[in-house]
């Protein structure tokens, strides 16, 4: 037998042997196609139409109309100054039992009781402000003087940048120096000036009558 007799008896062969196969092989039901078809992972193209609706949710987390920021929080000892009360909250927050008493105030103020001694700041470190501070209440007590004022200026200028107002140290400091133990025990009473004599620059000294 030559070459092509051999390879048709070869391929008769194998179409018997293909026909005894498919005769054992029963199609699957529609009930198992369904089945198989929910365990299939997604293809490649299902992933990649995911993705868009992934990038809009992050974008719109990240526009910057949503997000939200964290308050400033001073942190420069300028900084911190700025962020302080006015003047006249931090006396009446730490010598609430110190106030001048209004008829005085109003005396005072209109100039119908004079200002018996003055202590101008103005130019000194806080050293230097703290030592003749301490001075001048001692001074005025011991000679039995009453009404006193104190000039810290309004502590206000402007900066190179954004003119920016900032409030002077000494403006600060002063009345937390006077609560310091061997002045109060000579205060009578303290209290944001009038306008006549510096306003938010100075204050009103009141002391105790001295005994001796």
């Amino acid at each position: 037998m030559g070459r092509g007799g051999k390879k048709k008896a070869q391929d008769l062969g194998d179409w018997h042997l293909w026909t005894e196969v498919t005769r054992s092989v029963s199609p699957l039901k529609p009930e198992k196609m369904q089945s198989l078809r929910k365990i299939t992972p997604p293809d490649a193209t299902d992933k990649l139409k995911s993705k868009p609706d992934n990038l809009k949710t992050s974008a719109a987390q990240n526009a910057p109309g949503k997000r939200e920021w964290a308050p400033l929080v001073p942190h420069t000892p300028q900084q911190q100054l700025n962020a302080q009360p006015h003047i006249n909250s931090v006396i009446r927050a730490k010598v609430a039992d110190k106030r001048i008493d209004a008829k005085t105030q109003r005396k005072l103020r209109r100039g119908r009781t004079p200002i018996e001694a003055t202590l101008d700041l103005h130019g000194m470190r806080q050293h230097e402000a703290h030592g003749a501070l301490s001075h001048f209440i001692a001074s005025a007590f011991a000679r039995g003087r009453r009404n006193l004022l104190v000039i810290t200026g309004k502590g206000v200028r402007r900066t190179d940048f954004a003119q920016f107002e900032q409030k002077g140290v000494l403006r600060y400091r002063v009345p937390q120096w006077l609560e310091e133990p061997h002045l109060r025990g000579m205060i009578a009473g303290i209290e944001g000036a009038g306008q006549s004599h510096g306003g938010e620059g100075a204050l009103y000294i009141r002391l105790k009558r001295n005994s001796k």
